[in-house]
């Protein structure tokens, strides 16, 4: 039995506000970078949490949603980023 993965926006579900995924964005960095340097590009969309990180990864959590296309203006400056996403919750279909 094949299965397959949808992705979804956690918000298109329920408004529940601790759903997984809610303002969280997903940023791809070209070169290893350490959680100041993530700091220093977003902040000015403070406050956020960073979720997880890896040296080429990390997962933000916004207090508020800023929105993917003011983060893409943002990371767009930067050198050291290569792509943002928002974080979609996947579910698994049999």
């Amino acid at each position: 039995m094949a299965m397959m993965l949808f992705a979804c926006k956690a918000n298109e579900q329920s408004a529940a506000p601790t759903k997984l995924g809610e303002n969280e964005f997903v940023v791809t960095h070209k070169a290893p970078v350490s959680e100041q340097q993530v700091r220093t590009i977003f902040k000015s969309v403070e406050p956020f949490n960073i979720v997880s990180s890896t040296q080429r990864m990390t997962v933000i959590r916004f207090s508020h949603d800023p929105g993917l296309a003011n983060l893409e203006k943002i990371v767009e400056s930067s050198s050291l980023v290569e792509a943002i996403q928002p974080n979609y919750r996947y579910q698994k279909f049999h």
